[in-house]
């Protein structure tokens, strides 16, 4: 067999600092409004990244400038590598990451920038799929210059001469780049030409992909509800994650938290409502409380993937589709956790029926149709999933939901896979939710115990 071929893709950004970043734009937008929209833009290129990563042959990294990657990974997360620029101009940058990623065995690299709002998973899957055949790839922006360049494994002599002393910045860039292709015998084969976010003249561009001019078929206000009890630990993140897409509502349903959940919601400026103990009483007095034609329900534990609040509208915009959700991924490494995220593939594939750890979302009017949560001790997101199946097709998205591997690492992976199918098998026999409920809390507290 011959080698493994193996895919990368560096997305060049810098972090956003006020002042320091898009300062074309700060007459227009102000130090901060330039930052935000750095940060927004990057947050939606790693968002199809994240996506394309799902494909085993693609690995992701970020080469950032600006700041460090503790910063980095604070402010976009913490499931990307993050690796400095280093010195020299954008084409010794350049040259020295395909310099490195070749030394590192890929064979097909792709170095794709954040201001090409237009870009994403599928343009980079044809950028990709032409080095099969081409030794180059090259994705012209409409302002002279080039969004995303690729290259396949070549001697350095060749490639490097794409980039020294070429003046960066000037209209004149796609051009000459074209030359020194010939010049040094690459075929350079050219995707689609789109258009940066420099100036003023460009924000529309941006308005019109992130949602701003959203086509008819995707308008409405998405809706999140986040049942919570006694999360003060972990639901910050989740909730900043979410603010960070989100044009709608947010509400915190709250089952009683005794640790100050409440509080530090408050002071976050989330709307909490309180409710009786029980996700599904929770979540429907969320939902009755929430501004939202789109209702997600995500557990205090799982960060929904960057980019999600438009995927929701996508796939909501298909009125075959009765609900969605996310692919689940555990946030723990070990093959065991790997082993679950795949039984749940299959079950989701075959059976579609996804659960609540991996983010539901439906139409408020189809939600409201069948009566919301079923108010029981346990398997509320299991009849949800079951009604909504008759309302249309269930599809379960290839982004990745990621939840919190804290029970599974306490319980331990297979014991704690044994408990939960003794649980959905007992419940599909007629036994009552509130004494399975009541069975799987002893039995996970008795191992827990015993530990």
């Amino acid at each position: 067999m011959g080698k493994k071929t193996r895919f990368s893709l560096i997305v060049f950004t810098r972090l956003p600092r006020a002042g320091q970043t898009k300062t074309r734009l700060i007459p227009a937008l102000g130090d901060d409004g330039a930052a935000q929209l750095q940060g927004e833009m990057t947050e939606w290129c790693l968002g199809w990244a994240r996506c394309l990563r799902e494909d085993d042959e693609v690995d992701v990294e970020v080469r950032y400038t600006g700041g460090s990657e503790e910063e980095m990974a604070e402010v976009f997360g913490e499931d990307l590598v993050y690796v400095d620029q280093g010195e020299g101009d954008l084409g010794e940058r350049m040259a020295r990451v395909f310099e490195e990623r070749f030394r590192d065995g890929y064979e097909r690299v792709v170095i794709v920038g954040s201001d090409c709002p237009c870009a994403n998973d599928k343009v980079m899957r044809e950028g990709f799929g032409i080095l099969e055949e081409k030794e180059g790839v090259v994705g012209p922006a409409d302002d002279g210059g080039y969004y995303l360049i690729g290259l396949r494994e070549m001697e350095k002599g060749r490639y490097g001469r794409l980039f020294e002393g070429m003046v960066w910045g000037e209209d004149g860039v796609m051009e000459e780049t074209r030359v020194r292709a010939r010049d040094v015998g690459i075929e350079l084969a050219e995707l689609e030409v789109l258009r940066d976010v420099d100036v003023e003249g460009d924000l529309a561009v941006w308005e019109e992909v992130k949602g701003g001019k959203r086509p008819r078929s995707l308008k409405g206000r998405v809706g999140v509800i986040v049942p919570t009890l006694n999360e003060g630990e972990r639901v910050e993140k989740v909730l900043r994650r979410i603010l960070s897409g989100v044009d709608g509502d947010v509400v915190v349903a709250d089952g009683g938290s005794m640790d100050g959940t409440v509080e530090q919601m408050e002071r976050m400026g989330v709307k909490v409502v309180r409710s009786e103990k029980g996700r599904g009483k929770q979540m429907n007095a969320g939902a009755h409380e929430v501004d939202g034609d789109y209702l997600v329900f995500c557990h205090a534990d799982t960060l929904l993937p960057f980019g999600w609040d438009r995927m929701v509208r996508m796939t909501l915009s298909d009125k075959g589709v009765g609900l969605g959700a996310f692919r689940l991924k555990i946030d723990e490494e070990g093959e065991a956790y790997r082993r679950v995220e795949r039984g749940v593939a299959r079950r989701c594939k075959w059976k579609g029926m996804p659960y609540g750890d991996q983010g539901l979302f439906v139409r408020r009017e189809d939600f409201e149709s069948v009566g919301g949560f079923v108010e029981q001790a346990i398997m509320e997101d299991y009849e949800l999933v079951k009604a909504m199946r008759k309302r249309g097709k269930v599809r379960v998205l290839e982004c990745a939901a990621r939840t919190s591997g804290r029970a599974w690492k306490a319980v331990g992976v297979g014991r704690m896979t044994m408990i939960n199918q003794i649980v959905l098998w007992g419940y599909r026999l007629g036994v009552g939710a509130e004494r399975l409920a009541r069975w799987r809390e002893r039995r996970i507290r008795g191992v827990i115990g015993e530990r």
